[in-house]
């Protein structure tokens, strides 16, 4: 990015996560995108548990192109959480990863498909 390296570490996925999760680090920051559902996946400044630092959500739409939907402050316990705020280089990234990868997440029923076609031969 920008001429400077950017390393990407695609996290596990499972049956019950469903999914992916992709952490992208650089300049000594990272921020992760996470699946919500199948067509959204949550964008973090931060690593894919650190929810409380919620910059978004990609979402895919019918046509084929992706909306972002930015976190709203939260009241929590008569407490104000403001949402962290994305610098120009994150919000790059996030749309990268979002175009590169997608959004959301299989559905059980796919990734169930994918076992019963995988086991049967030919």
């Amino acid at each position: 990015m920008n001429g400077r390296e950017l390393a990407l570490t695609i996290g596990s996925g499972g049956l019950l996560k469903r999914t992916y999760r992709i952490v992208a680090e650089f300049d000594g920051r990272c921020v992760s995108l996470r699946p919500k559902d199948i067509e959204s996946t949550t964008y973090l400044n931060g690593r894919p548990h650190e929810i409380e630092k919620e910059f978004g959500e990609f979402t895919l739409r019918a046509d084929g192109t992706v909306d972002v939907f930015w976190t709203l402050p939260k009241k929590v316990l008569h407490k104000t959480i403001e949402p962290p705020i994305p610098t120009t280089e994150e919000l790059l990234v996030g749309y990268a990863l979002s175009a590169a990868f997608g959004t959301g997440a299989l559905s059980l029923t796919t990734i169930l498909m994918g076992f019963v076609s995988s086991a049967m031969p030919g």
